[in-house]
């Protein structure tokens, strides 16, 4: 499988719809991505992790 953060919209989207994949999940992978590149190019001014976790468990309709 590729990896989840470099899945296009579409393909995540698919994935959601078949309760393959959760929107927190992709986040989360997403995070881990920025995690581990930041501090090489130090690029992110405004990451907000926690808020990015809130709106996919609200998308997802989890509290996970």
């Amino acid at each position: 499988m590729t990896a989840l953060h470099e899945l296009a919209a579409t393909e995540l989207l698919a994935l959601y719809r078949r309760r393959e994949l959760s929107p927190v999940e992709a986040t989360r992978a997403v995070l881990e991505r920025v995690a581990a590149w930041e501090p090489h190019l130090r690029a992110t001014y405004a990451l907000d992790p926690d808020a990015a976790l809130a709106q996919a468990r609200a998308a997802s309709g989890s509290s996970a």
